[in-house]
């Protein structure tokens, strides 16, 4: 049998075990990336945005892989599998002391809360972010082309007090990915408040 069709094999078969877990709200670490899953974010960007003071600085962003579903079709699920584990850990590293949480929200998104940072900070933050990942060596062929896998970073920065809710920040920060998203892929975008 192949490494990939093994590799397929274990993990639907760990899906079908952890099902339960699922179903019950305990799993809360996607366990491709070892991130905390989106129902573990939501909960503590809620939990950080009630409890902190109003001048607190927080930023987020939402991190989008570029042209993801090509390199799937190029190398197959496995290999996307692979790359989505590639790309988590190489933020893992860039995120390394700064105070916040680094989630996966599923397919080929992630997202980043950073409390207690300043604007350029962050700025400087998203844009290593984006280097990291165009850095590796991480490429796919689409119409004959080789292209290197990318990400597009949308954020937001301001203080908690200027934010209605965890909703808001999200929806500020998804926008700021469209724009990103839309002006050619491998940027960032943040809007600061």
């Amino acid at each position: 049998m192949s490494k990939r069709v093994e590799y397929d094999f274990a993990m639907e078969k760990k899906m079908m075990n952890d099902l339960p877990k699922h179903q019950s709200g305990e799993v809360l670490y996607d366990e491709l990336t070892q991130l905390p899953n989106r129902k573990y974010v939501t909960k503590y960007l809620k939990d950080v945005l009630e409890k902190a003071s109003e001048d607190l600085k927080v930023a987020l962003c939402i991190i989008d892989i570029d042209h993801f579903q090509r390199y799937i079709h190029f190398h197959g699920h496995s290999e996307g599998s692979h790359c989505l584990m590639h790309v988590a850990d190489c933020m893992k590293t860039v995120i390394g002391n700064y105070k916040g949480i680094l989630g996966h929200l599923g397919g080929d998104k992630y997202v980043c809360f950073l409390t207690d940072i300043n604007p350029e900070k962050f700025a400087q933050f998203a844009e290593t972010l984006r280097l990291v990942i165009e850095n590796q060596s991480l490429l796919f062929c689409w119409e004959q082309h080789s292209f290197q896998v990318t990400i597009s970073v949308g954020g937001v920065h301001g203080l908690v007090s200027q934010f209605e809710d965890k909703v808001e920040m999200l929806a500020i920060a998804d926008d700021e990915l469209y724009k990103a998203k839309s002006t050619g892929r491998n940027n960032v975008k943040i809007k600061f408040k």
